[in-house]
């Protein structure tokens, strides 16, 4: 069965590759391409992006933060990731639409799913940032709403981690 209407999650992690920067130009644009690859066999796409290459599992009191502000700061970098991958996929010729659960008028505009819906049938590929808007929830749980508002087929998850954990894998023993 081939699915028409899919979900991507892609954690921010995956954005900076194996190395130290925030951005790995390689990555990207091997992800652009395989993102282009997949709309030209006539599949519908949303990507749910993380921010994880810019904030991830932060200690916020270690930091001086209350838990809602580190969250509100995850929420944003998964803003900074959206545009850029909006540029990217511009430069191989793939029409997109940035939604944000957060409102930041005049950068992206605010999900709503009846619009979201629109962009899609009319071509676009939606990128899909800000979260659930709400703190303590994971862009894995963003990837679920959405795909269920959008009436995905399938949702794929495009991380570093081979799984659905309930603590951070990259900082805790979850084996």
């Amino acid at each position: 069965m081939l699915y028409r209407n899919a979900l991507l999650k892609i954690s921010g992690e995956i954005l900076s590759g194996d190395n130290s920067k925030t951005f790995d130009v390689d990555i990207i644009n091997q992800l652009t391409h395989d993102i282009k690859a997949v709309l030209e066999k006539k599949i519908k796409l949303s990507i749910v992006i993380g921010g994880g290459n810019i904030i991830r599992g932060i200690n916020y009191s270690e930091y001086n933060l209350n838990k809602n502000d580190a969250d509100n700061m995850g929420m944003l970098s998964t803003v900074i990731n959206g545009i850029y991958l909006k540029n990217a996929l511009k430069n191989v010729n793939v029409k997109s639409k940035i939604f944000s659960a957060i409102s930041i008028p005049g950068i992206v505009d605010k999900f709503n799913h009846e619009s979201a819906i629109n962009e899609i049938n009319t071509g676009s590929t939606l990128i899909l940032v800000g979260g659930t808007g709400n703190p303590y929830f994971t862009t894995d749980t963003t990837s679920v709403l959405r795909a269920l508002e959008l009436g995905c087929d399938v949702i794929l998850k495009g991380t570093k981690v081979d799984g659905v954990y309930d603590k951070d894998p990259e900082y805790n023993d979850c084996l």
